[in-house]
This record gives structure tokens, sequence and C-alpha cells, in this order.
């Protein structure tokens, strides 16, 4: 049976008029999800262990930073920060103060919490979180209050059904109550959530404590664990994570773990696996059943030189490799992140031949295909091919923002070879260098 179409319309209207009553109650509910205990933070460093960020703090506050430092259990890391407010745009314009005046903290960076969960973005942050402080200041209190008398008033306030808080918010001050800051001076000495299963005969656990030797952050990275009798490498690792390793298969049982991190100087320890503290000095630390290594690492300095090793080039040719990007995209981040930094590339060749060689033309950017049309051949000297390839990345980085006036190149042919040209590892002398001309 049809209905006339006026009862239709006014079905309808009454359908809009019901779901516009509604809509401001889901948005409350959407809004009442922030924890009411959130808060904005001024986070100045992020750390692996406890231990890091207790020095971090220590560092900080001899340069007139006061900080402090609390668990962030949803990401597994340590945030030290610096500032705390309920208000958004305070916290941020406290960030860009402290960015501005101490450019050795400049990725700061704000984040916006209870340390539970994840960051809640600045379009979720609302004046709901604001409304439930000023609810919770309603109710006494104070410390030589009993925390169940606390939470049974807050259990039975009854605010306006927008601020109605709900069990798991009850349960926040509890927790909060019960469970204090973690204290610098009650660090333990130990490697903290580590999930660590017992250890089969013939395995052993390492974990790889890295950080920057001037400003104390952790550093991330790659290691290699390399046999120390054969010096084969065995396998890479990742630092800050427990791996477990296999024996070697040496009359010693020495390994030599090595940095491999790019804008780092290489830095080698080679320990002894059954008895790690052995002339080990403070580097190696027995934890249990796990062997850390504390690596204190170096940035380059001016005057140092970075071999490019996975930097590839086509045979004959000026033009690189597409596996040679990620090394490429290192060297990037690296002069992005140091704004001052000017460098030298340095080209070179596996002796001093001439032949012909295909490289790319003025305003040629195809940097990884041979089948490029404006590219150009000509007969030239390894002197001539090993200033192209040093040209090619040179515009490379320019090509990808770095002003021209921070890079250089210069080649060399084959008379800085690390090899006799008919050496087994004749190829390594084919390569390109950055050098560090400012820092």
């Amino acid at each position: 049976m049809l209905l006339p179409i006026a009862i239709i319309n006014n079905r309808l209207t009454v359908l809009f008029l019901f779901l516009l009553s509604v809509l401001p109650v889901f948005n409350s509910f959407s809004q009442s999800n922030i924890p009411y205990d959130a808060k904005c933070y001024v986070i100045v460093g992020a750390f692996n262990l406890e231990r890091n960020a207790a020095l971090y703090k220590a560092y900080l506050e001899k340069k007139n930073i006061n900080t402090t430092y609390r668990k962030n259990t949803y990401r597994n890391l340590y945030y030290v920060y610096s500032f705390e407010s309920k208000d958004r745009e305070e916290t941020k314009s406290k960030l860009f103060k402290l960015r501005k005046d101490y450019s050795f903290i400049k990725d700061s960076w704000l984040y916006a919490g209870n340390f539970r969960g994840p960051h809640i973005p600045s379009d979720q942050w609302s004046t709901t979180v604001t409304k439930k402080t000023e609810t919770i200041s309603k109710v006494n209190t104070s410390i030589n209050q009993p925390v169940e008398e606390v939470v049974n008033k807050v259990a039975t306030t009854a605010p306006p059904r927008e601020e109605v808080r709900t069990v798991e918010d009850v349960k926040v001050v509890e927790e909060t109550k019960k469970q204090p800051e973690v204290v610098p001076s009650k660090v333990k000495n130990e490697v903290e959530s580590v999930a660590a299963p017992p250890l089969e005969v013939g395995t052993y656990r390492i974990y790889i404590n890295s950080f920057d030797a001037n400003s104390l952050k952790e550093v991330s990275g790659r290691f290699s664990i390399i046999d120390a009798e054969r010096n084969k490498t065995i396998q890479d690792i990742n630092a800050h994570n427990a791996v477990v390793i296999n024996k070697p298969n040496n009359a010693t049982n020495r390994i030599t773990i090595m940095s491999n991190i790019f804008d780092y100087r290489r830095e080698d320890h080679t320990i002894d696996l059954d008895e790690p503290l052995t002339d080990a000095g403070d580097i190696v630390e027995v934890l249990g059943d796990t062997i850390m290594l504390n690596f204190n690492l170096l940035r380059f300095n001016k005057g140092d030189v970075i071999t490019m090793w996975e930097v590839y080039f086509y045979k004959d040719a000026a033009i690189m490799k597409e596996e040679s990007v990620a090394q490429l995209s290192q060297l990037l981040r690296m002069m992005q992140s140091n704004p001052n930094m000017k460098i030298k590339v340095h080209g070179h060749t596996n002796g001093n031949s001439h032949g012909k060689v295909l490289h790319l033309s003025e305003g040629d950017k195809n940097f990884f295909s041979l089948s490029g049309e404006s590219h150009q051949e000509i007969q030239a000297s390894a002197k001539k091919l090993s200033e192209f390839r040093a040209y090619t990345l040179e515009h490379w980085l320019i090509n990808q923002g770095i002003d021209e006036n921070r890079v250089s190149s210069v080649g060399w042919g084959g008379k800085k070879m690390i090899y006799d040209k008919h050496d087994s590892k004749a190829h390594r002398n084919v390569r390109v260098e950055i050098e560090i001309l400012e820092e």
C-alpha cells in the first residue's frame, strides 16, 4: 500500500530532526574517548633504555634545562620532557621557544596524551578535556585524603551528560595515585622490557646500546657481527634490540661488532663471547644472560672522508645503478639535518685507461638509466670518467634540493687506488668519497 506524499515528507522531516538532535551526542561520545588526564608535553628525547633517559636528563640539567621523564607504555619508550600543560597552544609556544633558545634540541616535538595510548592529533584535541579537568577540580583531592574516598566522590559526582566519565576514567584516577612517576635515582642497571626467552646451548644474546657521544641521544642503525679470526661477516643486527646469535665456528669464540651508521665514524669492539668482560673496560656489561655493548658514537667532523661503498655505477659510465638510492638517501638526510655542512665529492677509478664514457649532459637528470635521451658518449680518460661520476652524485643532491653552493666535485682517476689494479679486491678502487669541508 502506497503512503500519501505528505505523510512520507513528514516522516522524513521527523527523521532529519532526530538525527540533528543526536549528532551532538555522538560527537560528545567520540570526544569522551580522550582521557581526562591527557596533557600536552614538550618532548626533548625518547629512549629505549631508562638509564639513557636518566643520563640525558642529567645532561640537559647541566645546561639549565629542567626536565623529567616517564615511560610511554604504548610505544615502550621513555619520554624526556621539559613542559606539560592542558593548553595545547601554550605548549606549542613553549616548544617553539625551546627550539629557538637551544639549537641542539631543535628536533623536540609536541606529544598529546597520557603515555598509555597513541598521540592525540590537534583536530581531536577539544574543550572536552578542559571540561573534565574543571569537574575534577571541584572534588577534594587532598593528598591526605584516602584514594578510595577520592574515587568514590568522582564516581558519585553528577556533572552534565556531556561530561560524564566512564568507569575507565575512574580507574585512571586510582592508577595515577597508586603508581608514582619513576625517579631517576632508582634507575635499574638492566636492559628494560627486553623479551628474553631462555637461551639454547651454543647461542648468545647481544644488545647494542648506541648513542651520540655529544648529545647523548640514542642512535639507531645497523651493526655487523664479524668472525674475529676469519674477518668474515656473520650477520647484521639492529641497535636497541636483543638479538640471539649462534656461536661462531672458530677456535677462540671471539667476535668483532662494528658500527655501520652512515654519518658516524666507524667503531668496533672485539669480545670473547665466553668471557666478554675480559679487557672490555666499561664498554661491555653482562646483565643476566645478555651481553650489552655500549657504543659511544662520534659524528664525522670537518676534514673527515666517507666512502660511499654502496653507490654503484654502470661500467664505463657515469650513470648510477638504482641500488645506490639507499645510501644516497642517507647522504641526503645528513645534508638536510646539517644545513651548514658543505662537502666535496671525490671520484676514483681502477687504473688510468682510456675508452668510451657515457655521461650526463648539462641539465640531464636521468641519473639511473643508461637509456637517457640526453646522455652523451665520448672517448675520455679514466680521470675524466671519475670527474663525470663525481658530477653525477653532486647534481643528484642538487636535484633533491641541496643548495649548489654546498656541494662541489673532483675526479682523481686511478691516482689514489686502495689496491693494485690486478688484486682480487681491485673493484673497490672504483668508488666515490665524501669529504666534509664545513660542518
